[in-house]
């Protein structure tokens, strides 16, 4: 048996009254943990599995098959995020990307402390999409995306006016406009706010003030790195998307 912490992205029904639990764990990465009976409102160790719950577990951990829990030895239910239908959209997609970036079984305990923090900073009312574009950003090179946000990529200057391109796959400063007539045409203080969210702490992002106007723009980039360098639209996202068109 292992003791582990862990963070439960979701749970799926798996036969009549089993369920199939995808937890990011400290030690051990992602792994799909099988709950036998785990629908039965009887069940001792369904309500520490929850969504959007973290806890201290102690279980059999498998490479090969399904892993068990036998015990949760204290759990966390992240009460706002749960309860709040746009933060836990936008919770749920970041697992979403995470389950999309890193493999299952494969260590990630830098990635583990982040989301941990992340969530933490939400509960406590710190701005959920502002996160979560800090995510969708400090995961690009996770999928292998390389894009450089903070300097030219023809003179590699970092002291002049940026802006974005995707001709160049990253930034193009001043002098060098001209050479992409399809730029983003972004001002100084997206770029800046870009580059606090690619390599920001958690304190530091969660103090940021976004105006509504500069979070449309940050959306639309975030939106067009993903759609022409990810190629992934979870099913999350595009809830997030109508909740934006119907606001």
């Amino acid at each position: 048996m292992e003791k582990f912490r862990g963070i439960v992205f979701y749970r799926k029904k798996f036969h009549d009254d089993d369920l199939l639990i995808k937890v990011l764990t400290d030690i051990y990465g992602k792994k799909t943990f099988f709950l036998k009976r785990g629908r039965k409102t009887r069940n001792r160790l369904s309500y520490g599995l929850q969504a959007f719950t973290i806890g201290e577990y102690i279980g059999k951990i498998s490479d090969k098959s399904f892993s068990f829990i036998n015990e949760v030895i204290t759990e966390k239910i992240y009460q706002k995020i749960y309860q709040d239908i746009e933060k836990s959209a936008y919770v749920q997609y970041i697992f979403s990307l995470y389950d999309s970036a890193f493999e299952d079984s494969k260590p990630i305990a830098n990635w583990f402390q982040l989301l941990e923090c992340s969530l933490d900073a939400i509960e406590n009312n710190a701005d959920t999409p502002t996160l979560t574009h800090a995510f969708e950003l400090k995961l690009l090179n996770v999928f292998g995306v390389n894009l450089d946000f903070f300097s030219c990529q023809i003179c590699h200057r970092r002291d002049l006016p940026l802006d974005l391109s995707f001709k160049y796959d990253g930034m193009i400063c001043m002098n060098h406009f001209e050479k992409d007539r399809y730029r983003f045409h972004l001002t100084s203080r997206i770029v800046r706010c870009i580059q606090v969210l690619k390599i920001g702490s958690v304190k530091s992002i969660a103090k940021m003030q976004i105006d509504p106007k500069n979070m449309k723009t940050l959306d639309f980039i975030c939106n067009q790195i993903y759609s022409n360098y990810v190629g992934i639209y979870p099913k999350t996202k595009s809830f997030i998307d109508k909740l934006h068109r119907s606001s």
